[in-house]
């Protein structure tokens, strides 16, 4: 330990924190600034480390369900920051934390009933299903991406790929829809060589591996190079944008239609997925207006937020969460 970090640590334990060997791994503003937090929510008001702000709306929702008291949120950069500052904390009275499941990284979790981990691998696969995301999801890409002369064999090409690709993607969840769907697109182009992706913050080839054509590796979607042209068929920007129009006013009808039809109450994944598709189309009429082409690297689809906060009434507590909220307050003393 330097004499800085000393000197950072006695003031620290000064305030009256506890100490554990996680202090030398986080940043020491970042326990000042939980600290100030805590003041200003009230001793009886918990503080929940979480891994983003994706999903507060969601847990925001779960916890008015129960009718427990209010909770603060502190959003974490990833997992392993949660942890860490959960270690921190502990003893304290007044900590909670939550993290998806990790297909990665089971191991050295804190074994303790304020520390939820869900019990899917993040909190869109609560309303996961592959019949749901085949009905509703796959309809909006078909509409979107079918070229209306079907003698041109691209778009024709294109429909079962992604068809295809969102079905495996959905199995993994939306948040990975999110993340590297447009990166399919963007490996396409970029092998193509199309000149909108000559940007210096394309470096895709640093993610390539050898594996098959398609494939889920530490949450990459990775293509061989050899095989990618061969694989995805991209039809010309041009006509792809010339159409976004015509076959989006198509796709709002047909899910209008379906959306009437839904029964609230049995079928909610289906109105999860249902608002996903909702937001994916009026992502791609913005990419429309602002004249960007909807899957490049500045553009990420952030269809996510959205649909969540909009399908959130729908999902239902998820096992265990009730208990844990129970032992955050327990020890926090304010049940």
């Amino acid at each position: 330990m330097t004499r800085d970090e000393k000197r950072k640590l006695d003031d620290f334990k000064a305030e009256g924190a506890f100490y554990s060997p996680a202090v030398l791994k986080t940043n020491f503003r970042t326990r000042q600034s939980i600290l100030s937090l805590k003041v200003e929510c009230g001793k009886n008001v918990p503080i929940l480390f979480i891994e983003g702000p994706d999903d507060i709306a969601v847990y925001e929702d779960f916890i008015s369900k129960l009718q427990k008291r209010k909770f603060e949120f502190y959003i974490c950069g990833n997992k392993k920051t949660v942890i860490e500052l959960y270690e921190f904390f502990r003893e304290e009275d007044f900590i909670g934390a939550i993290v998806d499941r990790d297909y990665h990284e089971k191991k050295d979790l804190p074994d303790d009933p304020t520390f939820y981990i869900l019990p899917y691998y993040s909190i869109e696969n609560l309303g996961a299903n592959v019949e749901l995301i085949d009905k509703y999801m796959c309809k909006a890409t078909h509409s979107i991406y079918t070229d209306v002369e079907k003698k041109n064999a691209e778009h024709q090409a294109l429909s079962p790929i992604i068809r295809k690709n969102i079905i495996n993607l959905y199995n993994q969840g939306l948040e990975l829809f999110r993340e590297e769907y447009h990166k399919v697109h963007l490996l396409g182009y970029y092998y193509r060589k199309d000149p909108i992706y000559k940007k210096k913050d394309v470096n895709l080839p640093s993610e390539m591996k050898n594996i098959n054509k398609l494939g889920i590796v530490d949450k990459k979607l990775v293509f061989q190079k050899k095989e990618v042209s061969d694989f995805f068929v991209i039809p010309d920007n041009q006509q792809f944008e010339l159409k976004i129009d015509e076959d989006l006013k198509s796709a709002e009808e047909n899910y209008s239609e379906e959306f009437n039809r839904l029964d609230y109450k049995r079928d909610w994944r289906g109105k999860i997925i249902f608002h996903f598709a909702q937001e994916f189309i009026k992502y791609m009429r913005c990419c429309k207006k602002d004249g960007n082409y909807p899957f490049s690297n500045s553009g990420k689809l952030k269809i996510l937020e959205l649909t969540l906060a909009t399908a959130s009434p729908y999902m239902p507590i998820p096992e265990g969460f009730t208990d844990f909220c129970n032992a955050v307050l327990s020890k926090c003393k304010a049940v």
